[in-house]
Order: C-alpha cells, then sequence, then structure tokens
C-alpha cells in the first residue's frame, strides 16, 4: 500500500468521516540494488572495498579514557564494518575532558550510523568535515 502525506490524509473523508488516502498518479522511479552474497570462488572477481566506499564521522563527548580500540570494538559489537578510528590530538585545554575520534565506516552503514539509539547519551555524532588542510591527526 502507498503512503500519503499528512497533507494528503488531512483534505479527504469518507462518507461516514473516516479519512482514508487519497490516491495520485505519481511515476515512482524503484532503483533496485543488491550486494553478491554467493560463492567467491568464480571466474569473475569484485575488487575488495576500500576508503573511496567509505563515509568519514565525527564522534566526540566521550570518557578521555575511551580509546579508538574500544570505539571500533563497540562499533563492529554493532555490526557495522570500520575502516579506520582514530583518536583527535587534544589542541586545547578544555578538550582533555574529552576524547574525540575520526571514524571511517563502510559506505553502506551511513545512515545507520546516526542512529541515536546506537550511541551513549550525551556522544556527538556528526558527518566529518573536509577542509582541505592536511594535519598530522587526519
Amino acid at each position: 500500500m502507498k503512503s500519503a502525506s499528512f497533507a494528503d490524509l488531512l483534505q479527504t473523508t469518507d462518507d461516514n468521516g473516516q479519512w482514508f488516502i487519497v490516491n495520485k498518479k505519481q511515476k515512482t522511479l524503484v532503483n533496485r540494488k543488491i550486494t553478491g552474497k554467493g560463492v567467491s570462488d568464480t571466474s569473475i572477481k569484485v575488487v575488495e572495498r576500500n576508503k573511496q566506499n567509505a563515509w568519514h564521522i565525527f564522534v566526540g563527548h566521550l570518557d578521555p579514557a575511551t580509546t579508538a580500540d574500544d570505539l571500533s570494538k563497540y562499533l563492529k559489537d554493532a555490526g557495522i564494518s570500520v575502516f579506520d578510528c582514530k583518536l583527535l590530538q587534544k589542541r586545547e585545554k578544555w578538550q582533555e575532558k574529552f576524547s574525540a575520534f575520526r571514524v571511517v565506516v563502510d559506505i553502506q552503514y551511513k545512515d545507520r550510523i546516526f542512529d541515536e539509539g546506537l550511541w551513549p547519551l550525551g556522544c556527538d555524532v556528526r558527518d566529518w568535515v573536509f577542509t582541505g588542510q592536511k594535519r598530522n591527526d587526519e
């Protein structure tokens, strides 16, 4: 069944005053995609995924004792493939109260990584911002 917008639901009722969905003619394109899970010993080979198929995020406001290994294991245990996890340098005095990381995950998890329920209360997670300046910690 096709879902309707909230506005569509409020515009029309049936004879008994019950709301019903207005069917509008819309062309919907369906893009289909799968990831093969068959045997790997075939005449065709797959190029191994690398950081070009990756999503970069910032994770911060964690306890200062948190390590990159702790965070990587946490995400792997949650079923998220982690390519890289680096503790960011603490350049300011106030940053010593927290740990912050640059995390690189498989691009297929780019939406799941932003599930609020995945993260501890108060943890900051956002897209990594590339500035064009290369630093030692990047």
